[in-house]
């Protein structure tokens, strides 16, 4: 069976299953219209894998890339040097820095401190307009303080005032 493509803005073929897993970004999402339907009509197109025969087109093509692609890494691997020299560390000065304070510590006799960051408090546990401030608003990326423009204030009696 051929099938109608859309592809960058225009309307392409009747193809073949093979013409169509030519195509680097035809997946398993792409619409196609059978030949035999009008392809102006909507209700006419169907994700590529509703086409058995179009489906397997590209699943082949999908598994060669893939094999390919692992022979060349394994070709790559097995004629690349070993490395002669040992890996370094990643930060250096970070790992000189906590061996010196775990040996300042083992010193004056008291445990070395942990390299964990401190903990944020939890959303139950902190205050509402907190929650908003780390709230993002759908679309913007910016948190709601930021929309609302910065903290409420509050008023001389004590209690928040809403802006």
């Amino acid at each position: 069976m051929r099938y109608w493509l859309h592809r960058d803005g225009a309307l392409q073929g009747p193809l073949e299953p093979s013409d169509i897993a030519a195509f680097p970004e035809v997946d398993e999402h792409t619409l196609l219209c059978p030949e035999a339907k009008p392809p102006r009509d909507r209700k006419n197109w169907r994700f590529l894998r509703a086409f058995p025969d179009a489906a397997a087109a590209v699943a082949a093509r999908t598994d060669a890339r893939v094999a390919r692609r692992e022979q060349a890494s394994a070709r790559a691997a097995a004629q690349a040097p070993p490395d002669p020299k040992p890996p370094r560390a990643r930060w250096p000065i970070a790992a000189a820095l906590a061996a010196g304070l775990a040996a300042t510590a083992a010193f004056l006799g008291r445990p070395a401190p942990s390299p964990q960051a401190p903990s944020r408090p939890k959303a139950a546990e902190l205050e509402p307009w907190e929650r908003a401030a780390r709230q993002r608003v759908p679309g913007c990326g910016r948190s709601l303080m930021d929309v609302a423009g910065g903290p409420p204030s509050v008023s001389a009696q004590g209690g928040t005032r809403v802006r």
